[in-house]
């Protein structure tokens, strides 16, 4: 995505959505540092490939942002295409790789 989704609702909308579209998620190590968590992972969407999954949590220990990395690039490209799709009408489509764009900064 080009850029954050916040609030419950979409936050819960993107995860509803992710979970639908991977075959497979398998989580190979965790390391924790401070109030970061990062996940490595395997996933198959389609094709196997790899992925990082970085959950801050804030000083109550609540979760402050997820971040979801997904490598090589042309998986990202399809994920993001796919995902544009299942969000469609929820998420405006400059969030998605290919989606139109307004040209303000707060759009990146």
């Amino acid at each position: 995505m080009n850029g954050s989704l916040r609030g419950v609702d979409l936050v819960g909308a993107f995860f509803a959505a992710t979970t639908k579209m991977y075959d497979r998620l398998e989580f190979t190590d965790e390391t924790i540092a401070g109030g970061k968590t990062y996940s490595n992972g395997r996933v198959r969407l389609r094709r196997r490939h790899r992925g990082t999954t970085i959950v801050t949590r804030n000083e109550d220990g609540l979760i402050e942002s997820i971040r979801l990395y997904h490598r090589p690039f042309r998986v990202v490209i399809q994920f993001s295409a796919e995902l544009a799709k299942r969000l469609a009408g929820k998420v405006d489509a400059a969030m998605f790789a290919g989606g139109a764009q307004s040209g303000r900064a707060s759009d990146i």
